[in-house]
């Protein structure tokens, strides 16, 4: 294992973290998430620097980076596209109810009906 310097490691990651934000935005296009993707980004960069040179020792470390990038976008919008409903004209819509809401608004309402 190569020791780290971890001052040159802050300073690569200081320079490092308004590149990795701006190609977040872009594919997020939300500031608040752009943020908080690209301090995970960071993190995961931090953890797997030193078994990323390991392992692939060619391979350019911005390559690599873009490709943290992308993976976490990825589960962005998989965790988004699980958690927004869609509507009865299959668009996701944040506003949407999803068919297991209205089924329980229904029986809610027909068990006020029926004690009522």
């Amino acid at each position: 294992m190569e020791y780290v310097d971890i001052k040159e490691m802050d300073k690569f990651l200081k320079e490092l973290s308004p590149k990795i934000y701006k190609r977040v935005y872009f594919k997020i296009r939300n500031h608040e998430d752009a943020k908080d993707i690209t301090q995970e980004v960071l993190i995961r960069i931090y953890q797997h620097l030193e078994k990323f040179h390991e392992s692939a020792p060619d391979v350019p470390v911005l390559a690599w980076v873009n490709k943290v990038i992308n993976n976490i976008c990825i589960d962005y919008y998989r965790v988004q596209k699980e958690s927004m409903p869609i509507d009865d004209f299959g668009v996701q819509n944040k506003y949407a109810i999803s068919h297991h809401q209205i089924d329980q608004i229904d029986l809610a309402r027909h068990e006020t009906q029926s004690t009522g």
